[in-house]
């Protein structure tokens, strides 16, 4: 997708523009992608703003822009519409194969530099607050085990990483978190063990690259580079002197200090490691693949134009 989106009305006549274009792709029939309502929420000091529709059938529509420049754009859609998909298209989805429609480059995208000039805020478009805000994508879950319990899936088998790793091989650490919506807080002490470390103690065998996808216990997920997790990611269960309660993720959560915070899967009881790619909630909904703080990589690229500028 490429282009700009400077008022409300172009905004809009993107989300129909995308609706259409998914339909086609698809092969779906007409109407049956049509918009609701539409909304646009910036983000981080408005230097980001994301236009979405929630469609009448169910799911919704985002189309991304920084300052006027379109992103990426992103769509999820109903089991209702999913099952009017042919079957092999529907088939090839499931499988996480990446599906062309209109102008786009090839996913994932890294840029050398930010979308944007450095903003307000170290680092850039970030502001520190003291405390933490609580978000839960998909809600609370209803039940959380009290101890650890984290399965860990590689292609080869299944291991069991249980709390008695990971108070072996934690340690209270100073780590900092980076909210994608612009805030930060610093400073907080965690109980947290080393990624890498915990793995090894579970006996889990390591690829030495890929993805890693966690899970959480409501069924909420999120993708990072494997090496990135292994190099400076922790399962964290304590935080500021005590075990971590239930809005922290009790009883253990994923932090990845150099990634924004929608990738520290909270309540986490499933590890993968995988050899491909694979989407997880937010990055389904147009967040980026890697989502690396110190590049402001806080949504996908799929406009070609700002690919072809940053190479030059």
């Amino acid at each position: 997708m490429t282009g700009r989106i400077d008022s409300r009305d172009e905004a809009h006549a993107a989300l129909k523009d995308l609706l259409r274009l998914l339909g086609e792709g698809l092969g779906l029939e007409d109407g049956l992608l049509e918009a609701a309502d539409y909304s646009a929420e910036p983000l981080a000091r408005r230097r980001f703003t994301v236009h979405s529709t929630r469609l009448r059938s169910g799911g919704e529509a985002r189309v991304i822009e920084a300052r006027g420049v379109v992103l990426a754009a992103a769509a999820v859609l109903p089991a209702s519409v999913m099952t009017r998909i042919d079957a092999g298209t529907r088939e090839c989805l499931e499988k996480g194969t990446v599906l062309r429609v209109g102008d786009a480059v090839e996913p994932p995208v890294y840029l050398p530099r930010p979308v944007l000039e450095p903003g307000d805020g170290e680092p850039s478009g970030q502001k520190a607050i003291p405390r933490f805000v609580t978000y839960a994508a998909e809600g609370l879950p209803k039940t959380v085990p009290s101890d650890a319990a984290i399965r860990v899936y590689t292609p080869q088998d299944t291991t069991m990483m249980d709390q008695r790793i990971l108070e072996e091989s934690a340690e209270w650490l100073v780590l900092g978190m980076h909210c994608v919506t612009g805030w930060s807080v610093e400073g907080k002490l965690w109980l947290a063990a080393p990624l890498r470390d915990a793995l090894r103690l579970a006996g889990v065998s390591v690829p030495r690259k890929g993805w890693l996808l966690a899970r959480s216990a409501g069924g909420y997920a999120s993708v990072a580079p494997l090496e990135e997790a292994l190099e400076h990611g922790y399962i964290a269960v304590g935080l500021e002197g005590k075990l971590l309660d239930r809005d922290r993720g009790a009883p253990a959560r994923l932090v990845l200090p150099r990634l924004y915070g929608w990738k520290h899967t909270k309540w986490l009881t499933e590890i993968h490691l995988l050899e491909a790619y694979t989407d997880g909630y937010w990055e389904a909904r147009g967040y980026h693949e890697r989502g690396l703080v110190a590049l402001e990589e806080r949504f996908k690229i799929r406009n070609p134009e700002l690919v072809e500028a940053a190479e030059h």
